[in-house]
Formats: C-alpha cells, sequence, structure tokens
C-alpha cells in the first residue's frame, strides 16, 4: 500500500518539476533551466522565488505538499521486507 503511494508522489513529483522546468525556459533563463535539469533542488527553490511571477502557486503548494508526503511514506515503510518475484 504505501509502495504504491509512494510511487504516486513521485509521478507528481516529477511532473510538477517538468511543469517548473518549462517555465524557466520560457521564460528564457536557459541557464537556469540547464541547471535546474542538473539540480531538482534547485528547480523547488526557484519555483518558490519566482511562485507570482510565472503564476505556478498552486503546482508549488502541490509539489511541497509531495515532497513531505512521500518523506512520511518513507518512514512508514517497512525496511526489512525483502520481496522476492514469484516465478
Amino acid at each position: 500500500m504505501f509502495f504504491g503511494l509512494l510511487m504516486i508522489c513521485y509521478l507528481v513529483n516529477i511532473v510538477c518539476w517538468i511543469i517548473v522546468l518549462v517555465k524557466i525556459f520560457q521564460s528564457g533563463n536557459v541557464g537556469l533551466g540547464i541547471l535546474g535539469i542538473i539540480c531538482g533542488i534547485f528547480t523547488f527553490i526557484y519555483g518558490w522565488v519566482k511562485v507570482d511571477e510565472y503564476g505556478i502557486r498552486q503546482v508549488m503548494l502541490v509539489w511541497s505538499v509531495v515532497i513531505i508526503a512521500s518523506i512520511i511514506l518513507q518512514m512508514m515503510m517497512p525496511h526489512n521486507v525483502i520481496v522476492i518475484p514469484h516465478q
């Protein structure tokens, strides 16, 4: 159960990252966009800095909630379980 929710969080995280990257590139900041591809935390921080200018408040709120949710889900997952695929 936790694994499925965590995968959904990861997918939403990637979608939000891509949306913010597109906004960075659309604003003409190619160098910052490339830096955002290399360093995801930069994209997150820069997105919050430019939240009003880019009009991405909802995206950044969702991204922040998803990051917090994924951290909580990772802490709740049992770490001593080894998944062996059935043959």
